[in-house]
């Protein structure tokens, strides 16, 4: 995994994955900027990763899997995480669309 966008963290994010990985019999291995986590399935370590960010209020970053390398990255100036979090109008069931009261004749 790709930690060069995650500057001053990447100390911190590596103790985290050792902390975790150990758990699990699992291997953390670095070299500069990346990360290699062996015994671990895939999703496992994303999960991982999300938890890092949210424990280190990273909350505008996410994780990204790519071709089986998972990266960091900043999202772009808070615009995609309001939006996924679901700041608009959503449309009410069909039932209530009605104008008014129901009128019986």
């Amino acid at each position: 995994m790709d930690l060069a966008r995650l500057p001053g963290k990447i100390g911190s994010a590596v103790d985290f994955l050792r902390e975790h990985v150990k758990s699990f019999n699992g291997r953390v291995s670095t070299k500069g900027n990346q990360i290699q986590v062996e015994g671990l399935k895939h999703k496992e370590v994303k999960l991982l990763l999300h938890k890092f960010l949210r424990h280190n209020g990273l909350d505008d970053h996410r994780v990204l899997s790519q071709s089986g390398i998972l990266e960091i990255v900043q999202t772009r100036s808070g615009d995609h995480a309001a939006s996924s979090r679901g700041n608009y109008a959503l449309p009410l069931p069909w039932r209530a669309r009605s104008s008014g009261p129901r009128q019986e004749t």
